[in-house]
């Protein structure tokens, strides 16, 4: 419940960008991904969709083109 606040949270704020944001959804992504993986590790492998999401908003965020956004 708490990470989907977070999530929704973090969304929103978004199209504000900032250099603080940016780093906060990739901090924030990092930590779901670890949580994930150990859901994974324990048996739960429908965690998987939520790691590709996780996974792909880190990528996405490392990319030039959103880094320049965020850090203008």
């Amino acid at each position: 419940m708490a990470c989907g606040i977070v999530s929704t949270t973090l969304a929103a704020l978004m199209g504000r960008g900032g250099r603080g944001l940016s780093w906060g959804v990739a901090a924030f992504h990092g930590v779901a991904s670890l949580l994930l993986l150990v859901w994974i590790v324990l048996g739960d492998y429908l965690a998987l969709v939520p790691l590709a999401f996780a996974a792909l908003m880190i990528g996405l965020m490392c990319t030039p083109r959103v880094r320049g956004f965020y850090l203008s």
